[in-house]
């Protein structure tokens, strides 16, 4: 019994990390999701700017976009 539920937990810890690497790939890094709020803000004047926006620290991430993203 020992050994099953030890064998249990190693199991429950490989689908935790196996689900946050899934999660990784589909939820946008904190910089993304604060530009685009920012961006959507409803109230124009809390809203922020194209020239703030192109300024914004997600633009600095790595990786960074090649000179033609689709190609």
């Amino acid at each position: 019994l020992h050994t099953f539920a030890g064998a249990q937990h190693a199991c429950n810890a490989l689908f935790l990390l196996s689900l946050f690497a899934c999660l990784q790939e589909v939820v946008p890094p904190r910089e993304a999701f604060d530009l685009m709020s920012r961006m959507l803000d409803y109230n124009p004047s809390k809203r922020i700017t194209a020239e703030e926006a192109l300024a914004h620290e997600w633009f600095k991430m790595d990786p960074k976009p090649g000179p033609n993203v689709f190609k």
